[in-house]
């Protein structure tokens, strides 16, 4: 019986918490594809400029 009333505790607290997170995930999903624009520009920028800075050091291996 006790065994049985720690499982029921359990499977309660991980739907309690899933239909939370259920709750706040349209405000979630909105924040994450506003960001997911800036994420997106932001590494666009970190790639050319880490881009750059490598074929800067390829012409300088190979006009040595």
């Amino acid at each position: 019986m006790l065994e049985f009333r720690k499982a029921e505790k359990k499977i309660f607290t991980s739907t309690a918490v899933s239909s939370r997170i259920r709750l706040h995930m349209p405000g979630f999903l909105k924040w994450l594809f506003q960001s997911f624009w800036l994420l997106a520009f932001l590494f666009a920028l970190i790639v050319l400029y880490s881009f750059g800075i490598l074929q800067s050091s390829l012409k300088e291996l190979w006009f040595q």
